[in-house]
């Protein structure tokens, strides 16, 4: 499927040629740009780390710095069918930090409810922008603050009751750390969304906040699928096809944009979709390079070595961060 993506989007992307495509792209890039769209992941990587700590934390003894590392290698494995970096996750919870896998497994499951959540979370955002009535704004906009006030206000009393060395066992506890995961999902929701903005403005096409924010809640929620690579390409594509802002970006565009080659309509605006989330997917395989490496020294200066063949050959397995 991500062959697919690359092949449409450049057929459909100023007219076929990538020089003309990347000419356009570095007439309107600038520096800043860089960061923005390799930092997203990096900072999506330490928030993905702090909602996995939060929902493990409940289950046994692991470290934020631990689980960092361990989804830092996770970024690279995962990129293989089925995620096996989330299956070398759950195999390490279980003989390092000694978990049980039905309740490793639950976190997961978790996590994914607290994504769901964030997705749902952030339509709400974007009817803020979108919506032409405006109770349906106040409502939303009250909505979304409030929701991520709670999760705040959650999470600052789960970091509190760890210092205190309490716990957050419990239907209470569960439902503030799930509270408080799903408002770090809307963070890097957000996030997302500046990262496709700029993406898209360097194809010549400016997207409103509302579309933004849906973009970035259609890719989020293609992430959760087990084969995500493609998938979440074609998905933002076709999302991006139905937006007037990229759909009619042919006919304003200037000469000199990426879009001036687009063939207009729904198929531009699939070629636009595409070649944002391509650029997207460049940055997130930079971003997840140091965060392996991060991930690997990290694990090599804690055990020593890495678990083999279904052994762990570490010099402290009892002890945890």
């Amino acid at each position: 499927m991500l062959g697919l993506a690359v092949f449409a989007a450049w057929s459909l992307m100023a007219g076929g040629s990538p020089r003309a495509l990347a000419a356009a792209v570095s007439a309107r890039f600038a520096w800043w740009h860089v960061p923005v769209l390799v930092g997203v992941p990096l900072a999506n990587w330490w928030l993905s780390s702090l909602v996995f700590w939060l929902l493990t934390r409940r289950v046994g003894a692991v470290g934020l710095a631990e689980m960092a590392a361990l989804l830092g290698l996770s970024l690279v494995l995962n990129y293989a069918p089925l995620k096996p970096g989330l299956l070398g996750r759950m195999a390490y919870h279980r003989l390092v930090n000694r978990m049980p896998l039905p309740a490793v497994a639950l976190t997961v499951l978790q996590a994914v409810l607290a994504s769901a959540a964030g997705v749902a979370v952030t339509l709400a955002a974007a009817a803020v922008f979108a919506a032409d009535e405006p109770v349906v704004r106040w409502v939303c906009l009250v909505g979304v603050l409030g929701f991520l006030a709670v999760g705040v206000l959650a999470g600052t009393r789960l970091v509190r009751a760890d210092l205190a060395g309490a716990g957050s066992a419990g239907l209470a506890g569960l439902a503030g750390t799930l509270c408080a995961c799903a408002a770090i999902r809307v963070v890097e929701t957000l996030l997302w969304a500046v990262r496709y903005a700029v993406a898209l403005w360097l194809l010549g096409v400016e997207l409103s906040p509302a579309e933004a924010l849906v973009l970035s809640a259609v890719s989020q929620a293609a992430s959760l699928l087990p084969v995500q690579v493609g998938t979440r390409e074609w998905a933002v594509g076709f999302a991006a096809a139905v937006m007037p802002a990229v759909r009619l970006a042919p006919a304003g565009a200037g000469a000199g944009s990426a879009t001036a080659g687009l063939t207009g309509g729904l198929t531009g605006g699939l070629g636009a979709g595409l070649t944002a989330d391509l650029l997207c997917r460049g940055a997130d395989v930079l971003a997840a390079l140091p965060a392996a490496a991060w991930g690997w020294w990290w694990m090599h200066q804690r055990h020593g070595c890495w678990p083999i063949g279904g052994k762990v050959l570490a010099r402290d397995q009892a002890r945890s961060s």
